[in-house]
């Protein structure tokens, strides 16, 4: 699944064959994200809006637990692709879309479709992979704006070949537990092909970072094959004598011998032998791809070939297998003498046969490891001991040490060698090394730090039952092995994947007009002015000289929004790291090694970008987003990141797990989040408009960020019916308890209920009646284009909020008149100036419009410059709170106190003075340099704990003037025990 999840196919208007064809600079947009703008200040989707091509890496399509391989022409030669198009705005108060795409079938006709009304949201069906012209256009009542951007699709073709390092060998899908009679299962048994082959997790990583492609992935590769060697194994019914057997060449005196065949240039029965016998892999990837061209044949070939398995069985039953003037010794030497002298042509017909077949696509060999050292990099004193009855490989005999100069170093050497005689031949070969460097302290004797499966390990993972002699899983990579080989072929896909418009990052760009972009991720980014060029070309070591020059076609083609997974480097020193298109801060080098580790990457793989240039990335990440910190993994769905209790919630979903993006420690904080949600809330950020949540009270629709529940599902049917069919309810998780969003909703909200005719506008968390037709026009002028659409919502959900007190410190306006006033526990105070406002701690620019006579509701309190809180009334009777002069902010000021009256009616209880430190005062009212003691504590005397409840009513006093403190919900009752 990708960042954006697949939907079924909308209706669609199609033009096959009679469509004018658009000429190329139609075609072709200048820029990645053009805009029409009929009304000035119209722009909903100041970033464009995104797409999301579907996956296409194998699924378990059998619901058995393992993914299925595919090979089929359909799944490899697709003749569509599915794409979600997304142009939702962060607040939608009504808008209509339109869609229209636009490509070339052929050289003589075009193809386009157009969805009408159909949603900001859209699945679309796209008849190929290259580019298409795709136009939004995103209206409202009084304006509409046109955003144009070119779409390319991109399949990537990644194919796994060759022998049981590139199937996987040595981990199931689901390993077994064969002492207590579980087998293990493989999505290919008989080759033991699995998905933790080094192939698969390349590939699956390449379809999950990057939303604009998808990956088609095809692995033939097969345990035990060789090249063109013919594999011969003696056939003896006794599992030991078998395997005893097959020491450098079978004996057939012994038995029978069985002639394997050999795999990749020829046909093979198996690592378990079956009929018929499979097909050379490179004819059957012929019939499967036919004319496709394929991005990387990732290859692991040759070790088989070269007798590998054969010398470590050899060594490990002979005392000295490579002694000299030694019966074992010679023979060991002798049969490795032939099989090299055999190697270079072996790959030389390999090289041959894949370049008829398969001209001009890369092939990335990849190196084999050293399984012979220890956590220290140390040759081990032993290997291979625990077999069976077996003298095992060790150091002192010099087995090891002879394996690791006189086989392991050649053959790596022999396919360096081979890989460049293919380039020399004008053939894309590409060698990936690093591997025998990365695995020299993690082999078999490594202990908790091995990467290779020891044979009682092997055995009990994968089988035969106890039998160490016949698994096939033994030396080789476990999973951590695996992923570091995988590791390393991405690096060597990222260095090469340079075709446009995929430029390898750290390419710098130049576009026509002369501005310049580095690419991280797949991903742009500006470069603004001649320093941060050149600071730019410091930290990357290269010059100017190796600018590309684009045409703004092929700029166009390049995304700004990099992959999942890439790390920026600022010149600050900041590195972040993006998931669904947003940036999330990693604080310190700790939390970079930890987030590379669990990404399978060096820090190779952080790269320069200049100062700023983060900013254009999303405030959020993209929905279908799966983000996890520590035990919380949440789900990013129409905006609002929904926590996941239970895994397998991600299943349900249509999820893959291995889409979980693992955050900063901290990264939920960089997140916005609703001011009454805490960390652990099963719902962090609002979704958008027009959202329908499913929670622990019913159904819920979603505006401004705030539920309004829905009274039955009859008002639910009806108001999806009005509001177009938003979509289902979003499901909270099994086992969230509530839905946690803002019980107040954003401003300038004009709601109208379902059933009833009144209109009314939400400002400060309180709705206001809009009397007339002409009071409405009135308000709409007055607000922002995008907040002038009245939105439905349920019926009878505005009653609560036309009699709830506005926010503390907000500042209101009548709509016909200029007076504002600031709003404290539901008095409102004239603001004369400005300045006097700023003075408060409250900003101009944040004045909300009411309707005409909106205000008249609250009392109008003293011109004064005193102002004051009370923050709560403790359990142990303690009053907590604080008074300011705004006049002289540093003075302290008297609090008297009065019970079950205002002043001159109450009981006077007592004063305090504000001694107390109160930093939240200070910084609020940081314009007036207020660093005095403005913070008070009162204890209410012991006569009041009688159980009954009391009104407390608080007073700032100096020598001329006082004020009634303002409560959040006056009056402020009290009941002590």
């Amino acid at each position: 699944m990708k960042t954006l999840s697949r939907l079924s196919l909308a209706t669609a208007l199609v033009c096959l064959t009679a469509c004018e064809r658009p000429s190329v600079e139609e075609f072709l947009p200048p820029s990645p994200a053009q805009s029409q703008t009929p009304l000035e200040g119209f722009d909903p989707l100041p970033r464009g809006f995104e797409w999301a091509l579907a996956e296409r890496f194998p699924v378990d399509r059998d619901g058995d637990g393992v993914r299925d391989f595919r090979e089929d022409i359909a799944y490899v030669r697709p003749q569509s692709f599915d794409v979600t198009l997304e142009g939702c705005p962060a607040s939608d108060p009504g808008y209509t879309y339109q869609w229209h795409v636009q490509g070339e079938r052929s050289s003589f006709d075009t193809w386009q479709v157009s969805y009408l009304d159909r949603g900001c949201r859209v699945p679309a069906v796209f008849p190929g992979q290259g580019a298409y012209r795709v136009t939004l256009t995103v209206s409202s009542p009084s304006a509409s704006r046109q955003y144009t951007q070119k779409v390319t699709i991109k399949d990537w073709l990644i194919v796994g070949l060759g022998d049981s390092f590139g199937s996987g060998e040595g981990n199931p899908d689901l390993p077994g537990d064969y002492p207590n009679d579980v087998p293990a299962r493989w999505a290919d048994a008989r080759c033991h092909r699995s998905f933790k082959a080094p192939s698969a997790l390349v590939a699956q990583r390449l379809e999950t970072s990057d939303p604009h492609t998808s990956v088609t992935y095809v692995s033939l590769a097969c345990s035990g094959a060789n090249i063109s060697r013919d594999g011969l194994k003696l056939n003896h019914p006794n599992p030991y004598q078998s395997w005893m057997g097959t020491l450098l060449e079978p004996d057939s005196s012994a038995g029978p011998i069985l002639h394997l065949g050999s795999g990749l240039l020829g046909d093979y029965v198996g690592i378990e032998p079956a009929a018929p016998r499979l097909p050379a892999q490179v004819d059957r990837l012929k019939e499967l791809v036919g004319g496709r061209r394929i991005d990387a044949m990732l290859l692991s070939a040759g070790g088989n070939d070269a007798g590998f398995g054969d010398v470590l069985t050899h060594c490990t039953i002979t005392s000295t297998c490579s002694g000299v003037n030694d019966s074992d010794g010679d023979r060991l030497r002798a049969f490795v003498g032939r099989r090299f002298d055999e190697l270079p042509g072996r790959y030389r017909a390999l090289g041959d046969r894949l370049a008829q077949l398969f001209p001009s696509s890369p092939v990335y060999l990849t190196e084999y490891p050293d399984l012979s050292r220890d956590a220290a990099g140390v040759t081990c004193e032993q290997i291979m001991h625990n077999v069976g009855p077996v003298d095992g490989i060790r150091r002192s005999q010099g087995e090891p040490q002879w394996i690791q100069a006189h086989f392991l170093a050649p053959l790596n050497q022999q396919m360096r060698d081979s890989v460049l005689e293919q380039q020399n031949a004008s053939r894309p070969w590409h060698y990936v090394g690093g591997v025998e460097d990365a695995f020299r302290t993690h082999g078999m004797c490594a202990g908790d730090q091995r990467w290779f499966r020891v044979p009682p390990e092997a055995r009990d993972l994968q089988g035969p039952k106890d039998d160490t002699q016949n698994t096939k899983g033994m030396a080789h990579p476990n999973e951590e092995g695996l992923r570091q080989y995988a590791r390393l072929i991405r690096a060597s896909l990222t260095r090469r994947f340079g075709e446009h418009p995929y430029y390898p990052d750290g390419t710098l760009l130049r576009e026509p007009s002369g501005g310049i972009y580095v690419t991280q991720g797949f991903g742009r980014f500006w470069v603004p002015d001649n320093a941060e060029l050149q600071g730019l070309l410091a930290r990357l070591g290269s010059s100017a000289a190796s600018i590309v020059q684009l045409t703004a076609e092929q700029m166009a083609e390049v995304p700004f929004t990099p992959r999942d997974g890439t790390f920026l480097h600022l010149p600050s020193g900041l590195v972040q790291v993006v998931y669904g298109g947003a940036a999330f801060d990693v604080p310190n080098p700790e939390e970079l090694s930890r987030l590379l580790g669990l990404l399978g990457v060096d820090d190779s793989a952080v790269g320069p970008v200049p100062s700023g240039t983060t900013h254009h990335l999303r405030p959020v990440p993209r929905d279908g987003t799966v983000l996890q910190e520590g035990d919380f993994v949440g789900y990013m769905h129409r905006g609002a990141l929904v926590h996941v209790t239970d895994p397998r919630q991600l299943h349900e979903l249509g999820i893959d797990p291995e889409h979980v993006r693992p955050l900063p420690t901290g990264g939920l904080l960089h997140l916005p989040s609703p001011p009454s949600t805490s960390s652990g809330a099963p719902l962090r950020l609002s979704p958008r408009d027009n959202t329908f949540v499913q929670h622990g009270q019913g159904i819920s629709l979603v505006l401004g960020g705030t539920p309004f529940l829905v009274p039955d599902m009859g008002e639910f049917d009806a108001l999806r019916g009005a509001l177009g069919d938003p979509g289902a309810p979003a499901h909270l998780l099994p086992g969230a308890p509530s839905l946690l969003l803002p019980d107040r909703a954003r401003d300038n909200l004009l709601l109208k209920e379902l059933h009833n005719d009144a209109v009314y506008i939400l400002q400060s968390g309180s709705a206001y009646s809009i009397a007339t037709p002409a009071h409405l026009t009135q308000l709409r002028e007055q607000l922002p284009i995008e907040d002038r659409a009245v939105h439905l919502i349920p019926t009878g959900a505005l009653g609560p909020l036309t009699t709830r007190v506005p926010r503390n410190h907000s500042l209101l306006r009548e709509a016909d008149a200029s007076e504002v006033y600031l709003l404290l526990g539901g008095v409102k105070y004239h603001m004369h100036t400005e300045t006097e406002m700023l003075r408060v701690g409250v900003d101009p620019a944040r004045v909300r419009l009411v309707p005409p006579g909106g205000l008249a509701r609250y009392p109008t309190g003293p011109d004064t410059r005193l102002v004051g809180f009370i923050d709560s009334i403790q359990g142990s009777g303690e009053v907590l709170g604080w008074g300011l002069d705004l006049d002289a902010a540093s003075n302290p000021l008297q609090i008297r106190f009065y019970a079950d009256g205002p002043e001159n009616q109450g009981v006077l209880l007592g004063e305090v003075t504000t001694t107390l430190p109160r930093q939240d005062v200070n910084d609020h009212f940081r314009a007036l340099e207020a660093m005095g003691t403005h913070g008070f504590s009162f204890t209410l005397p012991a006569s009041y704990r009688d159980g009954r409840p009391h009104v407390l009513h608080a007073y700032v006093m100096d020598a001329q003037r006082r004020v009634q403190l303002p409560r959040p919900l006056p009056p402020q009752t009290f009941q002590l025990f």
